[in-house]
């Protein structure tokens, strides 16, 4: 094995050896008890997460709040289809995805997670009659207390400053939950979050609650053999922030501190179709 790779790759192992070679024996003794305890490839995989991740948050937050190119982005056409590969962003624990879906369908999770029936469901409308789309819902059934728990993220481009009409829109959404008897459960939990670059002072205004910094819009009172409901806004500022301090132990551990241009390197790799035309400094 080690000929061949001399033979195929000797440009890597040349790396890989010198690496080794330069570890101090108290470094060695480490990784040896480590390998003992886990495989080498595991070792690499986890790493490769955490600096995935790193430079993920670094390329978001170009595409966010570098002007060129932030007026080029759009909810749907690239930070709609980014998320859905990155939903680590809004909690480990949503594992189920239905993306930009009707309400209908939404129903038809809910019942699936709840264990009942879902062939046949009638139409959900908001209470102007008219059918409402999401844009990311996440749910997941938790082994803990047998809950189920829903998030739904309806997110806005980089330009919008959020007012009284997307207040609206959430609040539009945690009513059809609330007023719709297919909805109704014990068990579930619903999380609504609004994501945007900022909110204007009457968005800010209907922040309740002690922990503001939550962002917390809407919390109903919690009615016999309904769900649990929730509805926050979240700057894009404070979630890329609290990822980064989610992941600082590990990349302080491992020596890695992205910078932008390897942030942009990622973001141009993995979701090169996904890009605005003509983003600076995004596409070559």
């Amino acid at each position: 094995m080690l000929r061949e790779a001399l033979q195929t790759d000797p440009e890597n192992l040349a790396v890989l050896v010198s690496e080794f070679v330069a570890l101090t024996e108290q470094d060695r003794q480490a990784l040896t008890k480590l390998l003992s305890e886990t495989s080498l490839a595991a070792v690499i995989r986890s790493a490769n997460l955490v600096t995935s991740r790193s430079k993920c948050l670094a390329g978001l937050d170009h595409l966010l709040f570098d002007p060129p190119d932030a007026k080029r982005v759009g909810e749907r056409d690239h930070l709609h289809r980014i998320l859905e590969r990155e939903l680590w962003i809004f909690g480990e624990e949503y594992h189920f995805m239905n993306s930009e879906r009707g309400l209908t369908q939404v129903l038809r999770t809910h019942l699936a997670l709840e264990g009942l029936p879902e062939g046949k469901v009638e139409s959900v409308k908001r209470w102007d009659g008219k059918s409402g789309r999401v844009d990311l819902h996440l749910a997941a059934k938790s082994q803990q207390h047998d809950r189920v728990r829903h998030l739904v993220v309806e997110l806005k481009a980089p330009d919008i400053r959020a007012g009284r009409a997307e207040r609206n829109q959430i609040e539009d959404y945690v009513n059809v939950i609330l007023s719709n008897a297919a909805f109704a459960s014990e068990r579930a939990v619903w999380d609504f979050i609004l994501v945007v670059t900022d909110y204007d002072e009457l968005m800010d205004n209907a922040v309740i609650g002690p922990n503001r910094e939550l962002g917390l819009l809407f919390e109903p009172e919690k009615k016999p053999g309904r769900p649990v409901v929730r509805a926050y806004v979240r700057r894009w500022r404070d979630l890329i922030d609290e990822n980064r301090r989610r992941l600082e132990f590990v990349t302080s551990a491992l020596e890695f501190d992205p910078s932008l241009a390897e942030g942009l390197a990622f973001i141009r790799e993995e979701y090169a179709e996904m890009l605005p035309d003509g983003a600076e400094g995004v596409k070559e």
